[in-house]
This record gives C-alpha cells, structure tokens and sequence, in this order.
C-alpha cells in the first residue's frame, strides 16, 4: 500500500498518510529535506546495521510545529485543512497507521475508542502553537 500525500490548491505539502501495510525495503526518506520534521521508513535485512552515530547539538531555527500522530489502537477521521482553512478531504487513519502534519490545519475524530500517539516539536507553547478555527 502506498503513502497518501495531502497536497493544499497551491501545491504546498500539508500533510503525509503512512499506511500500516506500507512495506519498502531499503531506507525511504517520506518528507523532503527542508522540513523541519523529518520522516522516514526504513525496512532492511537480518543482519543490517546502522553504524553507531550520536547527534551533536547546534542551534536551528524553526518557524512552524509539526506533528506525527500514530493510531497505536482504533480508528479515527482526519480532516485536512490548507494553509487558508480551506477543507481539503477527509480520511480515517485506522490501528498502525501514521499521519505527518506539515502544513495547514487538521481535525480529529474517534469514529471508535482510539488510543493516540503523537510525536511534534518542543518546547510546545499552548497559546502560540496552536490556533483554533
């Protein structure tokens, strides 16, 4: 099964649906290098090993908070917004599949009890990382 790519009327990237069944081998960056939160899928051998490494401090500067959100249990209806909180689709990301927000706005709702992961950037500021409409 292939990656959905949410994509808003001016070509801007809002969002990406990594389905549970997605199976490629090798590592398989899913976002573009610009981004500021990088997904990638990576499915390789018995015996394959990603040489130790450790990543160094340095500062970035980020303008935008992203999330990932995973349906450990459940299923839930995604709605997708563009950049100008225009509707886009909707779509229902059920248990194991992944959802990367990049842009645009989005609404959640359990069409069954779910149970939710969700992975963004911090430090998380609630009264400037999120604008509801």
């Amino acid at each position: 099964m292939n990656i959905v790519k949410i994509i808003g009327e001016d070509n801007t990237f809002i969002a990406l649906i990594l389905p549970q069944k997605y199976n490629e081998n090798g590592l398989n960056f899913l976002t573009d290098s610009n981004h500021s939160l990088q997904l990638a899928y990576i499915n390789n051998p018995v015996g394959h090993e990603i040489s130790r490494h450790y990543h160094p401090k340095y500062t970035r500067v980020i303008t935008e908070t992203m999330e990932c959100l995973v349906v450990k249990k459940g299923n839930v209806e995604v709605t997708f917004y563009d950049n100008y909180q225009n509707f886009i689709s909707t779509y229902n990301i059920k248990s194991g599949d992944l959802v990367l927000f990049l842009n645009g706005g989005h609404s959640i709702k359990n069409i069954e009890k779910s149970e939710l992961i969700e992975i963004r950037q911090g430090p998380y500021n609630q009264s400037m990382d999120k604008v509801k409409f």
